[in-house]
């Protein structure tokens, strides 16, 4: 929960100085690695935009792995990534990572009232899926996507902007190849996870698409909290499709998405986690022009590089006035089982909500 914002309470450290430059506040809560703080500078205590993970170090080992992570996170420049500002080494074997406090609220917090209404929900997990696809260009696998570690910020023009967080127990890619043990959360972790296969990207995939069932249905396809239930569950049961878990006319592009993505095999599961992203910016637009719902103009984040272009990310697909090259050989479902991307558009969904008691 790194970089979350809401009203936290005193902490054990709580006004404890860092390297004589952040001074610590509010105990925000306790991340996947840490206990995670507001903080502000030294000479300006009242004001606390960052946010700082305190990780336990047990040696040389350690360090380097919290170091890389800081890499990591350092690499990603995708608005809906929280930012990293500053890494420190610290004294008795601990680091600081100091990144930008978000004011947002979490998804989990918004799951309170039950589930989300369906366009919504597209339009938030789109989002999550273009941060994703930043980090898996970079050969980074999030590993714990799940409600609480997506917060949702309001803007001037977003009422929704989501902000990926926690980072704290992903990897490159060469590294998650040599993990053998369970890292994640048993409820929305893909079943390669347990049985500490190498991951790619698929794995998140994966997690996303229980986090979308989550959000469309209230709850998660499985809702088995301890570990070994959550594996038998997610390696053997099969995932119920949305109108099983709530009666609501889901379109069926919708439920096929959701059922590719909650696939067993990693292999059968959209492998490029942006074209997830943009069957959901399509699937909204239609349900909301079918209701005659005003569009809004898509801001200038939502842009997406065409999954289909070797020469990505020089072909913008939202940022050309022709047709993509690849769009006439497009389908709804490609040739590796793709989910096709949305026509071109210079449309977004962020407008009013559609039939908030339904979904």
């Amino acid at each position: 929960m790194a970089g979350v914002a809401d009203s936290g309470s005193d902490g054990p450290l709580t006004g404890r100085v860092l390297a004589r430059k952040y001074r610590l506040g509010r105990l925000l809560g306790v991340g996947a690695s840490g206990p995670v703080y507001a903080a502000g500078l030294n000479h300006q205590p009242s004001h606390e935009p960052f946010a700082i993970k305190l990780i336990g170090l047990y040696g040389a080992q350690h360090l380097e792995e919290a170091r890389a992570e800081a890499q990591m996170l350092a690499s990603m420049t995708s608005p809906h990534i929280v930012r990293l500002e500053d890494f420190l080494v610290l004294p008795g074997g601990e680091v600081a990572v100091v990144m930008e406090r978000i004011d947002g609220r979490s998804l989990e917090d918004e799951l309170t009232s039950g589930p989300m209404e369906m366009t919504r929900a597209c339009r938030i997990v789109s989002q999550v899926g273009i941060g994703l696809g930043h980090a898996h260009d970079r050969g980074v696998v999030h590993r714990d996507i799940k409600p609480s570690n997506i917060l949702l910020e309001r803007t001037s023009t977003e009422p929704d902007f989501v902000r990926l967080v926690d980072f704290g127990i992903s990897a490159h890619v060469d590294e998650l190849t040599r993990t053998m043990g369970f890292y994640g959360t048993p409820r929305f972790a893909s079943p390669e996870q347990f049985l500490g296969e190498p991951l790619t990207a698929s794995a998140d995939v994966y997690a996303l698409g229980v986090t979308l069932f989550n959000l469309l249905t209230g709850e998660p396809p499985f809702d088995e909290t301890h570990l070994m239930g959550a594996a038998n569950a997610h390696l053997r049961t099969p995932a119920p499709a949305l109108r099983q878990r709530l009666r609501f006319p889901f379109p069926p592009e919708l439920e096929e998405l959701v059922g590719r993505m909650l696939d067993k095999d990693p292999s059968r599961r959209p492998q490029d986690v942006r074209v997830v992203a943009w069957a959901l910016d399509r699937i909204a637009q239609e349900w909301s022009s079918k209701r005659g719902l005003d569009e809004i103009p898509k801001p200038d984040w939502f842009q997406t590089s065409c999954a289909l272009c070797e020469e990505s990310p020089s072909c913008r697909r939202g940022g050309r006035s022709e047709a993509c090259v690849h769009e006439t050989a497009a389908a709804s479902v490609g040739h590796a089982g793709e989910v096709a991307p949305a026509q071109p558009t210079n449309q977004t969904m962020h407008g009013r909500p559609v039939e908030p008691e339904d979904a």
